[in-house]
């Protein structure tokens, strides 16, 4: 699923048949069945539980009408303490960092 993104915006993708997928964003990302926002802490002393992100399934927009997920681990932060969702694959953040790096090494 997520080499099928590797040509959206968002870096996410789902399929669609064996050779097509539709781009996509992640809509929610959750940690212990609570929204939790940018920054994506979560909890990584807990190995029960992951960050689960719910994209959509249906049309390229926020509003989705069906969705699907993935999960990734909660990783720790350099503090040692703090504890960070593994991806930010699909999300806005992830949008805004990859096009500044194109736009970086776009330029003369």
């Amino acid at each position: 699923m997520l080499h099928n993104g590797q040509y959206c915006l968002t870096g996410l993708a789902f399929p669609i048949s064996q050779y097509e997928g539709n781009c996509t964003a992640v809509n929610k990302v959750k940690f212990r069945d609570q929204v939790i926002n940018e920054t994506y802490q979560c909890d990584p002393t807990d190995n029960e539980s992951f960050c689960i992100y719910e994209y959509n399934l249906t049309e390229y927009n926020l509003d989705a009408v069906e969705t699907g997920s993935f999960s990734r681990p909660c990783k720790c932060g350099l503090d040692g303490d703090t504890g960070y969702c593994s991806s930010i694959l699909g999300t806005p953040e992830f949008k805004e960092g990859a096009a500044a790096i194109k736009n970086l090494f776009s330029q003369n």
